[in-house]
């Protein structure tokens, strides 16, 4: 058995198993920021809103800030007319699906 081949596999053992650890690491840490970090930076939001708005009015009340944000979207999705746009796109797609299925018209 020469040199070459024992380096050869000496190389690949190396190589495969930095691979196997960096797929690993990257599973792990994927994993984490989809499912621990969403929950994390959530709770700490809600968490600065509800003090800064006990502060601000001087009662705690979590109710009233998903109310005030729902209240807050609703007028955002009004003003940019957000509701007859996606409707706009919705009835495309719609429409399109439809005509994919009639076997004549090839759109």
């Amino acid at each position: 058995m020469g040199i070459l081949p024992w380096l050869a596999g000496a190389l690949s053992s190396l190589f495969s198993s930095s691979v196997v650890r960096f797929m690993a690491m990257k599973v792990i840490l994927t994993a984490l920021f989809v499912t621990i970090l969403p929950i994390i930076l959530n709770n700490f939001a809600y968490k600065l809103i509800d003090i800064a708005l006990s502060f601000l009015t001087g009662v705690s009340s979590p109710q009233s800030f998903v109310l005030n944000v729902a209240g807050l979207g609703a007028f955002f999705a009004d003003h940019l007319n957000l509701v007859p746009a996606i409707n706009v796109i919705i009835a495309a797609l719609v429409t399109r699906f439809t005509l994919k299925l009639v076997p004549f018209v090839r759109t």
